[in-house]
């Protein structure tokens, strides 16, 4: 279990908890004057278990007769003995998470002013605070260092100050809210400023105090100083008291869209089912409804749907907002929906400021196909985020959360590999001896025999491979090489034909010399080739009477007849095509038979 670190602030002093114990039961002491009895009152033993909030000097030495606990669990210097009446007292050093706030909750009630001290955390904590949001993620790393430093600033003193600091999504992005706000609950109890991360700068929009005219700056260090001199946060706090440590981001169970294995589904709410008022107010309240009789399949659909499943929402053929499904189905009371209809809440991921018409591919889960809900394959995940993710959202699979790892590898690293298998595998590696040749024909070997695997190992090849990069390089030719995938030939003086190609080779048995044929490097390759060779459509005919059937048949099933466009670009006519096919058949026939 992690050590509990809690600081806590009392007259103006940082105590860890058994410090503060002593310090409040001195104090305690030293304005009430009460006996011994008094003093057990004020802090009866249950406080703290079976050992109590304090011993006197009198059970402090019976306990230590008695028991076999060689451990120190009292303060017991002369500097930190209290007296009462003339009896010493030994106050408990030992105090658990449970037993600590059982005992500031007490402490307060007798009047003594406690509160948790916020641990001071680095520039660099307090940015992973906030990297679970897109927006931010993308954002934060174009600020400029005076930005950066002002943010940090302002989250690190308003945590320090006691406010709470939690996420929500609104329609400009991912918004950052500072206030009061429970770890399980769904609503603010109050909201001191909300913050939204930029491309460029942080706004900053104060809601306390200025809730009808809400006033708005551009963060930075003058907004933190103003903010300290006007003392708002200290009359916050007063208002909304608490006890505990203040919330970070982290505090509050958010869990990633990979731990929910999420689907990603469209809801087309079409203006021509809804009136302008009903999709303001599901706008408003975040809800998206299918009424229940929607046909071809589109209702159980949306009954399908889960909480953490990702819905890209549409009025007819637009495209407008990206959201996350919180809520099982459900109705809303209020709405101007009878309860016909399927209701979910959900949290918005960014939306835009009106629906834009979709001008992408015509899938059943885009804007254009008609149909109110449709799931998108897993399948078809990347095609998902090629047409609405990325233009209209400038998101991308990852940063959403989701594990893409089982996905179709994205288009561009897919070109990628094709332009590796488009590249000549005829190379020359040239250089005086200890360049490295050795080591770059396995790198080439590895790339043309598994160009997929070479491309996931991220290789720039301008700056070089890295240790780890090259140690995988190497274990992969290795296996290759096992497999028989990859052949490695020296070249000398002494390597003829035969070694390479084919030839007659030696071999003595006893006094007898006699020769064998002998398959070179080449020829074996070759034929490992040939045994692995298949056709790339259908199955070719081998004999001329089929080859003209199928060709014959061809012919008959099409309206227009054959026709094949050259590397010129010229279309040859269907007679022409004929004449010309049938004479190379029957030069491939005469071929045949002369050989």
């Amino acid at each position: 279990m992690a050590n509990d670190n809690t600081k806590y602030l009392f007259n103006g002093n940082s105590y860890g908890k058994g410090r503060l114990v002593h310090a409040v039961v001195k104090q305690f002491i030293e304005k009430e004057q009460p006996t011994i009895e008094q003093l057990k009152t004020a802090f009866p033993k249950s406080l703290q278990g079976s050992i109590g909030v304090f011993h006197t000097q009198h059970e402090y030495d019976k306990r230590k007769q008695s028991s076999n606990d060689n451990k120190e669990r009292f303060f017991i210097k002369v500097a930190d003995l209290l007296t009462v009446g003339g009896e010493g007292i030994v106050v408990c050093i030992e105090w658990g998470k449970g037993n600590i706030e059982l005992f500031v909750e007490h402490a307060l009630k007798l009047g003594f002013d406690i509160k948790v001290e916020p641990p001071v955390l680095c520039d660099e904590e307090i940015i992973k605070q906030f990297l679970h949001k897109p927006a931010f993620k993308k954002n934060y790393q174009a600020w400029s260092d005076d930005v950066l430093k002002a943010f940090c600033d302002f989250m690190r003193y308003t945590h320090q100050s006691g406010l709470d600091i939690y996420t929500n999504n609104m329609k400009t992005g991912d918004s950052i809210r500072i206030g009061r706000k429970g770890n399980t609950h769904q609503i603010a109890k109050e909201v001191f400023t909300t913050i939204e991360p930029c491309k460029n700068k942080v706004n900053y929009a104060q809601r306390y105090r200025h809730r009808d005219d809400y006033l708005i700056y551009e963060l930075d260090n003058d907004v933190l100083t103003e903010l300290k001199a006007v003392g708002d946060m200290a009359a916050f706090n007063q208002e909304h008291p608490i006890t505990r440590t203040p919330y970070w981001p982290s505090d509050y169970s958010e869990p990633a869209l990979s731990d929910v294995e999420a689907n990603i589904w469209k809801v087309s709410l079409s203006p021509s089912t809804f009136t302008k008022e009903e999709l303001v107010w599901l706008e408003q309240n975040q809800v998206v409804t299918v009424h229940k009789n929607t046909g071809n399949g589109s209702a159980n659909n949306f009954r399908d749907i889960k909480i953490g499943d990702i819905v890209s929402i549409g009025h007819g053929n637009t495209v407008f907002r990206l959201v996350k499904v919180i809520s099982d189905i459900t109705y809303e009371g209020d709405s101007p929906f009878n309860d016909e209809w399927l209701m979910r809440k959900y949290e918005l991921i960014k939306g835009l400021e009106k629906p834009v018409k979709y001008k992408g591919e015509n899938k059943r889960w885009s804007p254009r196909y008609p149909g109110t809900s449709w799931q998108v394959p897993k399948k078809e995940f990347r095609m998902f985020e090629r047409e609405i993710l990325k233009p209209y959202y400038q998101l991308t699979l990852e940063e959403l959360g989701l594990d893409t790892n089982q996905l179709n590898k994205p288009e561009a690293e897919n070109q990628t590999v094709q332009a590796m298998n488009n590249t000549s595998l005829n190379q020359i590696l040239y250089g005086p001896p200890g360049t490295g040749k050795t080591y770059h024909s396995i790198q080439a070997a590895v790339k043309a025999a598994e160009p997929e695997v070479y491309c996931e190992l991220g290789i720039n090849e301008e700056l070089g491979t890295s240790q780890e990069q090259r140690e995988v390089l190497t274990q992969l030719y290795k296996d290759l090489f096992d497999a028989g995938r990859i052949r490695f030939v020296t070249f000398h003086q002494s390597y003829g034909y035969e070694e390479f190609v084919e030839g007659l080779s030696a071999k003595t048995e006893g006094d007898q010399l006699s020769y064998f044929e002998k398959d070179g490097v080449f020829k074996s390759i070759c034929d490992d080739a040939k045994a692995f060779r298949v056709a790339k459509v259908g199955q070719i005919s081998d004999s001329f009477d089929e080859r003209l059937q199928v060709f014959a048949e061809h012919l008959a099933e099409s309206e227009t007849g054959v026709q094949i466009e050259t590397l010129s670009k010229k279309l040859i006519l269907p007679l022409q095509m004929l004449l010309i096919t049938l004479f190379g058949l029957i030069r491939a026939k005469v071929t045949q038979f002369t050989l």
